[in-house]
Order: structure tokens, then C-alpha cells, then sequence
């Protein structure tokens, strides 16, 4: 009795085998790239939501409560606002938010008390900010929905967060209307 098979495969067989590795492969290999592309949109989006929404939110709250602007000049890069005494009961605070020209995004918190000023703490929001190299003005004033030349009558805030990804620039914008004022 002979067990030995000498035929081998046909053309016809290995052509099958060898397409149907090759779509197998094919399929794997797009996945793969999904799966580049869709982890590349996600560290953009976490990148956008830590160096743009979390600061913008921030200074939300910051410039919503203010009372008095303080040392204002209309810097549309620095800006410091004075929280009212009972933002926090018993403390004045002031913060001062700053798109700084190394491309950090900064708020420095200060406690006011007499004519002490004490900085408590340096929040550092990003480190990627393109507010000045994108010469984006990170504060714009309004009187009502007049650009505001006088600082007097300032009554609402335009703040624009900028940052870069990719030789690309984002941002996003909130206006802020003062309900201390």
C-alpha cells in the first residue's frame, strides 16, 4: 500500500488560497489604519478640550462674578479680574489670566487682603497656546454689542482660546456678560 500523494495543489487552488490571504490581509490593514486615524481625531479632540474649553470655562467663572477689572488697560493678552468678597466668604481674590508670548496659556490666583497681595497659585491651562502667534486677541471688550473704548463702560467680554495641532490652529470663543457690574 502506497500513503505518498505526489499530486500536490493546483494552480487553480494556490490562485484561491493566495486572494482569499490577500483580502484577509487587505481587511487587517484597514483596520489598522482606522484605528491610526481614529486615535489621531481622539488626541485632537482631547488636546482641544485641555487647552481650549477647560481655560475657557475657567475664565468664565472667573469674569462672570468680577466686580472691578483690576490694573485694566484693555490688553486683549492679560487681563485681571477682582472676584467679589463673597465668591469666596471672607477673601477677595484677584485672577489674572495670561496668553504669554512662550505659547503658555496662564492663571495666576491672588489673595487680596488690605493692601497685601499674596499669589496663592499659577494654574498653567496650556502649554500650546497660539493666541499671540496666530495674533488672535484672547480678550476682546464690549459695551453691548459695541466694541468698547472706554473701560468704564465695559459690560461684556469676548474671550478666544486659540491653540496649534498640526500646523493647523484651532480655537473657540465665548462671550461673557458681567453680572456683578
Amino acid at each position: 500500500m502506497d500513503f505518498r500523494d505526489d499530486s500536490g495543489v493546483t494552480l487553480t487552488e494556490m490562485l484561491v488560497v493566495t486572494l482569499l490571504m490577500g483580502i484577509v490581509l487587505a481587511i487587517v490593514y484597514l483596520g489598522i489604519q482606522f484605528g491610526y486615524r481614529a486615535t489621531a481625531v481622539a488626541e485632537t479632540q482631547s488636546q482641544f478640550a485641555r487647552n481650549v474649553t477647560a481655560p475657557l470655562t475657567a475664565m468664565d467663572a472667573s469674569f462672570s462674578q468680577r466686580v472691578p477689572m483690576v490694573g485694566f488697560t484693555m490688553d486683549p493678552y492679560t487681563a485681571t479680574v477682582r472676584l467679589p468678597a463673597d465668591y469666596r466668604p471672607g477673601t477677595i481674590e484677584e485672577h489674572t489670566f495670561s496668553a504669554n508670548t512662550d505659547g503658555t496659556l496662564t492663571q495666576q490666583i491672588y489673595r487680596v487682603t488690605g493692601a497685601t497681595r499674596t499669589l496663592v497659585r499659577t494654574v498653567t491651562w496650556s502649554r500650546e497656546n497660539a493666541n499671540r502667534a496666530a495674533n488672535v486677541p484672547l480678550f476682546t471688550y464690549f459695551n453691548g454689542s459695541v466694541a468698547a473704548t472706554n473701560a468704564a463702560l465695559i459690560d461684556n467680554v469676548v474671550i478666544r482660546v486659540a491653540t496649534s495641532r498640526d500646523g493647523h490652529t484651532f480655537s473657540d470663543a465665548r462671550r461673557v456678560f458681567f453680572r456683578n457690574r
